[in-house]
């Protein structure tokens, strides 16, 4: 079977027939303030969009398209307007998540009118709400600027220092009357200045993120690391009168758009064990984090969610997270990597099977450094059971998952349907690494799939697309600004994949719609069809939800799989035409939100998804 494909490489338009009528960088619109001239690396002069945050839109009018934005690396200083842009990776056909196909167009290309002297969006960290609005927090205040006419702002000559944001915003999916996009709302700021920001889901299910660690400099010549996170609870907006009537429900009043409910509550944790000669902060830039389906003990005979941390440096640590209480730390792993730090690392939480939930985090590729000198890009896949006692990261055989085959950092790792994992661009210490790889679920191996054109390293992403394909986008030494790749297992006759899928609950045979304030409930059974008729030998052997893409810096935090249980009943004979699915029984296996569910053969090809929302 083939190694994969991938589609013509394109670019970001700012006019021309693939772009929206309605957008900002038309002509005549708002064209000065769309895209700014890039010249770090030096490029040709002119306007260029890079896309740098990247995130699957899971609701809404443009629902599997990808909402990205991009950072301003010139030498003129923070931007009035934040450039953003609507992309959609089925043009020129229809887009199949949207009635009637969406808008025909490849790109919606919008400005967002930055608070003066806050800063914009750039390095700043963002995650999906549970009803589909975007939640992103921290950014860019103050950029560098290079004390030699056109050099760029690199550290050799440079004035001044990078200083973050507190900027909050939330992206709303539903569009109205000069909002043709959706509609970006400002919210309360964070307490703190954040540029390279963590948000996480903090695991209560109520719509509460952690916005964790990042850096300020400040005008400082050293690094100052925000060693702290804060709890903050996204609340409705005016576009959506729905939410403010739950939160009625839940009895308490609808907030203010800019409400902000914990105000104050901020936690700093520091790293106890040392790195050379002092001891290492808890968080750094964009730290890896997974809120995990494990409850801790807290004070007062209470539980809280598990938080772990397994980078952004080479450590790992674990503690209960209360908004009303100090948090419970504790030590879990890094002994034997006390005097390394691992940067730009993809990690990710493993699937559990059927029923179970995950524990398991995995650190794959970055480069490595120790108080002997830099060791550089590595291959190396390293995982560790955040449990309840101190514990060590492995790699190689005892790992049960295999070192890739190529050193990466900058790379990005997506789990597929079919519960494989794709690592796509970085670099190797020497040259751009432009062979993807597939480790194949229980595989020994990771092998080599057809490679890309343009190479994928700093500030690139890969998403994985409802239909199934890996789209990638961004990079600073790229040739072009997207690509896309499908893999092996959509070279295969369309008969043999299940198509038009459903969903009714299993009782009552009531269809579950896909849009908001619908969908479906913790343990909830359905029954899943499609409309084909499956060759003699093929049948839906599993069903998966995976969270939709939320993702910068090459990595996503909240990168899920989840395996459901999936059977038929016993008087039903083959052909089928349809499976019972499970869904996750408690918000510990799978935190609220929207989520793509696939149905996956015996022969590893999966359905296009349905998208639910899981409340």
């Amino acid at each position: 079977m083939a190694q994969g494909v991938w589609s013509a490489p394109f670019d970001h338009k700012p006019n021309g027939p693939e772009v929206h009528p309605a957008s900002d960088s038309l002509p005549g619109a708002n064209p000065g303030h769309w895209i700014t001239e890039n010249i770090w690396p030096i490029q040709t002069p002119g306007q260029r969009f890079r896309t740098v945050h990247t995130c699957l839109i899971p609701s809404g009018p443009f629902r599997g398209c990808l909402l990205v934005w991009d950072g301003n690396l010139t030498l003129i200083g923070t931007r009035a307007y934040q450039p953003w842009a609507i992309v959609d990776p089925y043009w020129p056909s229809p887009n199949p998540f949207v009635a009637g196909g969406g808008s025909g167009y490849r790109f919606h290309n919008a400005t967002l009118q930055m608070p003066p002297g806050q800063g914009e969006l750039f390095c700043a960290g963002q995650r999906w709400v549970s009803d589909g609005r975007l939640f992103v927090a921290g950014g860019t205040r103050v950029y560098p600027a290079s004390s030699t006419p056109g050099l760029p702002p690199v550290s050799t000559g440079m004035t001044g220092m990078w200083e973050g944001a507190k900027l909050v915003y939330q992206w709303d999916p539903a569009t109205s009357a000069g909002f043709p996009f959706g509609r970006w709302w400002q919210m309360a700021d964070l307490d703190v200045e954040r540029w390279y920001p963590t948000v996480s889901d903090e695991g209560s299910g109520t719509d509460r993120f952690m916005i964790l660690g990042g850096t300020d400099f400040d005008g400082m010549s050293q690094m100052p690391v925000v060693n702290t996170y804060e709890s903050y609870r996204v609340v409705a907006n005016a576009l959506t009168p729905q939410l403010a009537a739950i939160d009625q429900k839940a009895g308490a009043p609808p907030p203010p758009p800019t409400a902000r409910q914990y105000q104050g509550l901020i936690y700093t944790l520091t790293f106890p064990q040392p790195v050379g000669p002092v001891p290492v902060p808890a968080f750094t830039d964009y730290p890896r984090i997974h809120a995990l389906g494990v409850l801790d003990p807290i004070s007062g005979g209470q539980f809280a969610p598990r938080q772990f941390v397994s980078g952004f440096w080479g450590k790992g640590f674990r503690w209960a997270h209360d908004p009303s209480t100090n948090p419970t730390y504790a030590t879990d792993v890094g002994q034997e990597l006390v005097d390394s730090r691992i940067d730009y690392s993809t990690n990710i939480l493993q699937p559990a099977g059927v029923g179970a939930i995950g524990t398991r985090v995995v650190r794959i590729g970055g480069s490595r450094a120790t108080t002997a000198g830099v060791i550089g890009p590595e291959d190396r896949v390293e995982s560790v059971v955040a449990g309840t006692g101190p514990s060590t990261w492995s790699s190689g055989t005892p790992n049960d998952i295999p070192d890739m085959v190529n050193p990466r950092v900058f790379a990005s790792v997506v789990m597929l349907p079919t519960g494989d994992w794709v690592a796509v661009g970085g670099f190797d210490g020497s040259n751009f690494v432009l062979e993807p790889e597939l480790l194949t679920d229980g595989a020994p191996v990771w092998r080599a799939m057809a490679p890309h054109t343009s190479p994928r390293q700093y500030h690139a992403c890969s998403v994985l697309l409802p239909d199934g394909r890996v789209m990638v986008c961004g990079g600073e030494a790229r040739t072009s600004d997207y690509e896309i790749w499908s893999p092996s297992y959509l070279q295969v006759s369309p008969t043999r994949r299940p198509a038009n899928i459903g969903l009714a609950d299993a009782l009552t045979f009531a269809p579950v719609s896909q849009t908001m304030f619908a969908g479906v409930t913790y343990g909830q059974t359905c029954i899943a069809s499609w409309s084909n008729p499956l060759p003699a030998g093929v049948e839906v052997s599993q069903a998966v939800l995976i969270a939709p893409a939320a993702l910068t810096h090459h990595d996503d935090g909240g990168q899920r799989l989840v395996r459901l249980l999936t059977y038929n009943d016993d008087d039903v004979e083959p052909p089928y035409t349809y499976v019972k699915v499970r869904m996750p029984t408690t918000i510990r296996h799978a935190p609220p939100g929207w989520y793509m569910l696939f149905l996956v053969t015996n022969e590893r090809v999966p359905s296009m998804a349905f998208w639910v929302n899981l409340r």
